[in-house]
């Protein structure tokens, strides 16, 4: 290989690297919003999120979850109150796009949904030494500063 190939090569493993930790920034920012977040419903968020309107059966294909499995995640990141305990509000789940077949339910980010995923954004593209406060609305996390409420 040549050296200017070499070069190439290794600066774009450094752009990847630098893409990976920005990525990893914003998830934890995903999930210090809450404590009970698990990561299996982040990403379940993430792929709602990469693509909005997704029925329930596709979102659970793209996850590699089952449609139960993305059910009982949606009860956590929708606003549904389950044992006193209110949901996220992150998602929202939706059938009126397919009013001759109720199985189908469609899967939207909510308001806060789409402020979170821009939070998200902002950490990708910002200073990688800024960090962003989550939006939960307990005090913050060791090491983040309170900018963003």
């Amino acid at each position: 290989m040549s050296d200017e190939l070499q070069d190439q090569f290794h600066e774009l493993v450094s752009r990847h690297r630098a893409l990976v930790l920005r990525f990893a920034r914003a998830i934890h920012v995903l999930i210090a919003l809450e404590d009970r977040l698990t990561t299996a419903q982040a990403l379940t968020f993430l792929a709602a999120w990469a693509q909005e309107g997704l029925p329930v059966s596709v979102l659970a294909r793209r996850c590699d979850f089952t449609p139960a499995t993305v059910s009982s995640h949606l009860r956590v990141l929708s606003a549904r109150v389950i044992n006193q305990i209110p949901g996220l509000g992150l998602l929202a789940v939706d059938d009126r796009q397919a009013r001759n077949d109720f199985r189908l339910r469609h899967v939207f980010l909510t308001e806060r949904g789409h402020r979170l995923a821009q939070r998200m954004v902002e950490v990708m593209k910002d200073n990688p030494k800024k960090q962003i406060l989550p939006m939960g609305d307990s005090a913050p996390p060791i090491g983040l500063t309170s900018e963003c409420t």
